[in-house]
Parts: structure tokens; C-alpha cells; sequence
């Protein structure tokens, strides 16, 4: 490939030297058919300036080596066949009709100076020649601009189409993020209203038809959240916070949510933290959804057996050492090089369990960003082993030990425009002791907010309402309320880092997306109420 420029160049300096045509003639040929192939290649089509280097390849090429091998009228023949021939394969354009002539002159010069070398060459042929000369130095002048102008317009191509596939991405998360809150709307009506049947007196069979039907929701729920992570990470969006948090802790919730999950199936759960009791500073909230994933497809793939959990940290240099490992005796996985592959469920799952096949790829992906490490090991029919090893740095702020309340005569003004979820959330507060007061919409909660005595103890606020929206409606209360600070806690079906960030800096205390739990309120209430 080196030959190509090289001959290029020293065809170039061959003709400033104004040497003989015949001594020229291949390495400036040569040099032709680089930039022609080059140009042919890189825009992948024959056009404009392409096509007049295609032309002049052929003509010269064809003329001028076959002028130097056959008598005089074979020669004039070539030059005369090879230039129509590149007309007919490239089209007759204007640019190839320029270029056409100056391939006649350089093929005429070289037929008479290399069949007629005894002669002495008239005026005429030099001019002709040294006309053909500047033409070939243009030509190659040509070729270069040509081929920077198609590196630009490919360039150019490249930037539209990232463009396009930018906005394609944003549109598909606002899609995503729409979907997520017109689904959680009624899915928090839904799985509310199917967990209060449950804390009613009903039979085992309705209490088994009852459970199902709450177990199915949030499996929709889980694929939900799945499908709008997968997007954030498509798009680069999905970031990581900083905060103080108890790794024991975060595990140990996870480990209360889904034991009776794994009681329900017959499974032992083990849960053990190590002995350690490390502050840490990371995301708490990514590091549960790692937690939760690994545990929860524990479960999903575990019939008969056990599941443990263990979770190890150590100090180290540089920061703190935690170890997770969550082992089943489950069905095992076939392949375990694809399983953290995005859509990929594993063999013999695909008809036996829901899901999308995205819950690994993105708890590898969350690991990574977090500077870890995830692996597996599995044996069909025996079960996985699954361990994670993350860095993070010590916390030299002490996790809040604040004292955990009760819900018990707690008075709750509750602000939702959804008639369905103002009958479940109700129900929930009444179930949990609360007096509640409801509400509508955020100029009657600011109404409300403002004439009652005795204060409220806290206020669950809806954002999407009508008349005033949730945000402005807590911006109002911040300014006017004299006294105490009273928690205000988004309920809300928008459920992406960005909102609990918007409703955050509009002076709300708490985020609490929609679908929303008993056990999750009675959380939030007495974390506030203490």
C-alpha cells in the first residue's frame, strides 16, 4: 500500500522535473489509482468529483501505458477507446467532459513522446505537453480536495445521524417515563386496593387468589422499572449519588421485603451481615436495587431448598470493602458466560417465569459504575452462587439514628386528584390509625393547609394536580407556614431520580413513588412522626 503515495510523489517530482514521459509515465499512473480507488472506496458511490477521478484513471491509464507498448496507430486507437470507455462507465458530465480533455491531452502528449523519441518535438507538442502537465498536476490537486470534501460530508453524515439516534433515545425515555406514570397510576389503585382485601377476613382460597393477583402486579411493576433503567443507561442519563447510608441496613430491608415471598414458597431464608457495621458513602438506593435483583431472582428460580444472603465489609486502603454473595439451591444456570447479557433469561426459565431478561445486565451495569466487580457460579439442578465485590469510600458522617415513631393518631392531610388513590391511600392511613383529611387538588391542600388547627403532622402530596400542581403547592406552604417545619412527602406516579430531585428542592421532605405499599407508608409515617 506504501507504493501508491509513494509512486504519487515521485510522478509529481518527475514531471516538475520535466523528465521524459516514458520515465514518468507508471509511477504517475500509479499515483492516479490511489486517489481514484480511495475515493471510490471511502464515499461509496461514484459522483461528482469521484467520478471525474474514475475518468481520468481510466483514460490515462489505458493511453499512455498502452502508447508506450504499441506502434503509433494502435497508440492513437488506445487513447481515443479507453477515455469513451470511462464516459460510458462513469456517465457524460460536465465535470467528466473536463476532465475527458485533459486525459486527451495528457494521453496525445505521451503517444508522441513515446513513439516519436528520435524526433524532435515541434512548438506545438511542447505547449500541448506542458499543457497536459498542469493538467495532470490539477487533476491530482483535484483528487485531494475531493477526497477531504468526502471525508467532511461523511462526517457530516455521522453527526446527523448520532443526532438523530440522540433524539430517537430522549424520545423514547420521555415515552418511557410517560408510560411509567399513566401505568403507576392505576397500578397503585390496583395492588393498594388487592393489599387491603388481604388485611380483610377472607378465606384461603380468596387470600391464595388475592396474593397471586398482588405478587403478578409487581412483577409488572419490576419489568416497568427494568424497562425505564435500561433507557436511562441507553442514554447515558442514569447517574450515581453520594450519600451516607448503612450497607447492613439497606440488605436487611431488602431481606424484610422478600421473606415472606420465600416463606410463601417454602424456602429457608438466611440472612447473615457479617459482624461488621461499617458506614459507607455511595448510592443507597442503587445499591438496594442490586441487593433486591440478586435476591428476588433467588427466589423466582428456587422452588424447593434455601436462599442465603451474606454480606462481609472490611476496611481497606482506599476506602471499604463490601462483599455480597447470594446463593440458592435453584435450577441452576446452563450458561453462565451470556447471563449478564441484556435480554437473556437463561435456559429452561423462558416459560416458567416472567420477566424481560434485563434485571442482570442492569445490576452488572449498576456494579461497574460503582467501581465493582460481579460474578457466578451455577450447576444446572444444584443452584447459583452469586458474588459482588464493591470499593466504596468510608463515611465520616454518621448515619441518622433517629428514633422510629408511631402512625397511631397521626392527623395526615393527604393531597391526590385520582379518586381511586384517594380511596386506597385513605384506607391505608385509617388501617395504619391515622385521621385523615382529603383533598383534591393543590389550592385546596394550600386552603386546608393554612386554616387547620391543630397543624397537620404531615402532608402527602400528590405533584400532577390540577389548579396548582404539587410543587408550587409546597413552595406556597414553605413561605406561609409559621412555626415548626411540617414533612411534606411526594406521593407521586413520576418515579425517575430527576423527580424526586424536582420535588426535593421544592421543599418536600420525602419522595414515595407510586405504586404504594402499607408497609412503605408506615415507613415514611413513622420516620417523620418520631
Amino acid at each position: 500500500m506504501a507504493f501508491f503515495p509513494i509512486g504519487t510523489l515521485v510522478g509529481l517530482f518527475r514531471i516538475f522535473a520535466g523528465m521524459s514521459p516514458r520515465l514518468f509515465a507508471a509511477p504517475l499512473i500509479v499515483g492516479f489509482t490511489f486517489p481514484a480507488l480511495v475515493l471510490v472506496a471511502r464515499s461509496g458511490r461514484v459522483e461528482g468529483a469521484a467520478r471525474a477521478a474514475v475518468l481520468v484513471w481510466f483514460a490515462t491509464t489505458g493511453g499512455v501505458m498502452l502508447s508506450t507498448a504499441i506502434p503509433p496507430p494502435g497508440a492513437m486507437f488506445a487513447t481515443l477507446v479507453f477515455p469513451l470507455l470511462a464516459v460510458m462507465l462513469v456517465g457524460p458530465k460536465w465535470g467528466t467532459r473536463a476532465a475527458l480533455v485533459l486525459a486527451l491531452l495528457a494521453c496525445v502528449a505521451g503517444v508522441r513522446w513515446s513513439s516519436f523519441e528520435a524526433a524532435a518535438p515541434s512548438a506545438f507538442e511542447q505547449r500541448t505537453f506542458h499543457l497536459a502537465r498542469v493538467g495532470s498536476i490539477a487533476l491530482v490537486i483535484l483528487c485531494a480536495l475531493a477526497y477531504e470534501a468526502s471525508k467532511d460530508a461523511m462526517r457530516r453524515e455521522l453527526e446527523k445521524a448520532r443526532g438523530v439516534a440522540d433524539a430517537a433515545n430522549r424520545a423514547k425515555t420521555r415515552l418511557l417515563a410517560n408510560v411509567s406514570h399513566e401505568i403507576r397510576t392505576p397500578m397503585n389503585g390496583v395492588l393498594g386496593s388487592t393489599e387491603l382485601l388481604l388485611h380483610t377476613d377472607i378465606d384461603d382460597r380468596q387470600r391464595e387468589l388475592a396474593t397471586a393477583a398482588l405478587h403478578s402486579g409487581e412483577n409488572l411493576l419490576g419489568l416497568l422499572d427494568d424497562l425505564l433503567d435500561f433507557a436511562r443507561i441507553e442514554e447515558g442519563r442514569l447517574s450515581l449519588k453520594e450519600l451516607a447510608f448503612d450497607a447492613e441496613e439497606v440488605v436487611g430491608q431488602v431481606i424484610g421485603i422478600y421473606r415472606p415471598q420465600a416463606e410463601a414458597k417454602g424456602l429457608e431464608m438466611r440472612w447473615d451481615a457479617g459482624g461488621q457495621d461499617i458506614r459507607v458513602n455511595g448510592d443507597s438506593g442503587r445499591f438496594q436495587q442490586i441487593v433486591s435483583n440478586l435476591v428476588s431472582n433467588a427466589i423466582k428460580y428456587t422452588d424447593s431448598g434455601s436462599v442465603a444472603v451474606r454480606l462481609d465489609q472490611s476496611r481497606g486502603k482506599g476506602g471499604v470493602d463490601l462483599a455480597l454473595s447470594v446463593e440458592d439451591t435453584g435450577h441452576g444456570i446452563a450458561n453462565t458466560d451470556e447471563i449478564f447479557d441484556r435480554f437473556e433469561r437463561g435456559a429452561g426459565v423462558v416459560h416458567t417465569t416472567a420477566g424481560l431478561g434485563l434485571g442482570l445486565a442492569i445490576t452488572r451495569d449498576l456494579v461497574q459504575r460503582m467501581g465493582g466487580t460481579i460474578s457466578v457460579e451455577s450447576t444446572r439442578g444444584v443452584g447459583s452462587h452469586f458474588r459482588v465485590q464493591i470499593r466504596l469510600q468510608a463515611s465520616v458522617i454518621a448515619v441518622s439514628t433517629q428514633q422510629v415513631g408511631t402512625t397511631a393518631g397521626l392527623r395526615v392531610l393527604v393531597a391526590e386528584d385520582n379518586r381511586v388513590n384517594r380511596l386506597v391511600v385513605g384506607r391505608m392511613l385509617e388501617l395504619l390509625g391515622c385521621t385523615v383529611v382529603m383533598v383534591e387538588d393543590g389550592q385546596a391542600a394550600l386552603e386546608e393547609f393554612l386554616a387547620s388547627e391543630p397543624k397537620f403532622d404531615v402532608v402527602l402530596m400528590d405533584v400532577r394536580m390540577p389548579v396548582l400542581d404539587g410543587l408550587e403547592t409546597t413552595r406556597r406552604i414553605r413561605t406561609s407556614e409559621v412555626g415548626g417545619r411540617v414533612p411534606i412527602v411526594a406521593i407521586t406516579a413520576n418515579a425517575t431520580p430527576a423527580d424526586s430531585d424536582e420535588c426535593l428542592a421544592a421543599g418536600m421532605d420525602e419522595f414515595l413513588p407510586k405504586p404504594i405499599s402499607i408497609a412503605g407508608l408506615q415507613r415514611v409515617l413513622e420516620r417523620w412522626s418520631a
